[in-house]
């Protein structure tokens, strides 16, 4: 028999709650006072599904040891074994295809669980879930077989994960790849909501990468708008503007014309060195900074047009 903790814990993360988030949260130690292996926490509107280390390392040894044990368990059981061993070892391939597996003798209802399940681990605080490859490639998996007729909280999955961890690649790399799967309105809808989430967080470098990987010309110029309003003063959204301006060539010329090269802007590994007489004055700071990223983009796109011709 599959012990309780495994049980609880995977019931709570599929559990619905009447907060409108739900957090799944993994801390190193446990607290003191605290005696359970697992807390349910609900504020006004957000639920916490708290988890320690010492859980965690307790379902794994008790899913791990009852892996090879298969056999001998039905069909609820496997399941749960299984998907504790994706809570604990995310990279386990076999794991990840039987979970998979499983899937396709369940109801509807049953997989609605199962996907929540994914996505609470893909907006967890723990980055060796939220940055999963793997289990970022079976969410794509998943979307791929149900996305048509099941229901997906693909929306907050991404935004969570994305604040969760700096520079998410493998989620902002299926984010790119769910956008390619909307028809024409609700692609257009998701750039523009995207564009909007990325001015919120001007220095990540895989949300801009991202963005200028899907946005059309009009979302072009929205990215170049935001870029003038105010001193940029990291390279992450000239990423998204070198991303669109490596796929339509014809915009570079306009584009030098917008912005100014200072040759007078010296970088060393790719980033611009300070002068030592504005290291200190914030106003001028910035806008040296905005202009050395300008310098920077307006060489990579040169070089680009050079390559096109």
């Amino acid at each position: 028999m599959v012990r309780s903790l495994t049980q609880k814990v995977i019931n709570a993360l599929q559990a619905d709650y009447d907060t409108s988030e739900v957090q799944f949260l993994i801390y190193p130690t446990t607290p003191p006072e605290v005696k359970d292996e697992l807390i349910v926490v609900q504020h006004e509107q957000r639920t916490e599904v708290v988890c320690f280390k010492k859980t965690m390392m307790k379902i794994f040894i008790e899913c791990h040891k009852l892996f090879y044990q298969l056999d001998s368990l039905d069909d609820d059981e496997k399941l749960l074994v299984i998907s504790g061993l994706l809570l604990t070892t995310t990279e386990n391939r076999t794991a990840l295809n039987m979970f998979l597996a499983k899937l396709n003798k369940l109801r509807a209802n049953e997989i609605n669980r199962e996907i929540l399940f994914v996505e609470r681990l893909l907006s967890c605080n723990s980055a060796r879930l939220n940055k999963s490859s793997s289990l970022w490639d079976l969410y794509k998996k998943l979307y791929t077989a149900y996305g048509s007729n099941l229901k997906f909280k693909v929306w907050d999955t991404v935004t969570i994960s994305c604040e969760r961890h700096f520079a998410n690649y493998y989620c902002c790399n299926f984010i790119r790849w769910f956008h390619s799967q909307l028809n024409d309105s609700h692609r257009q809808n998701f750039v523009d909501n995207f564009l909007r989430f990325s001015k919120k967080h001007v220095n990540d470098p895989s949300i801009w990468s991202a963005l200028g990987i899907m946005i059309g010309k009009t979302d072009f110029d929205q990215v170049i708008i935001f870029i003038d309003s105010l001193p940029v003063t990291t390279w992450s959204p000239f990423l998204a503007v070198l991303e669109f301006g490596s796929r339509n060539t014809q915009i570079i010329p306009s584009l030098m014309k917008h912005w100014t090269k200072d040759d007078t802007i010296s970088f060393y590994n790719g980033t611009p060195i300070i002068p030592d007489y504005i290291e200190n004055d914030l106003n001028s700071k910035s806008k040296f900074m905005s202009n050395a990223w300008k310098t920077h983009l307006l060489e990579k796109l040169q070089r680009l047009q050079l390559d096109a011709t």
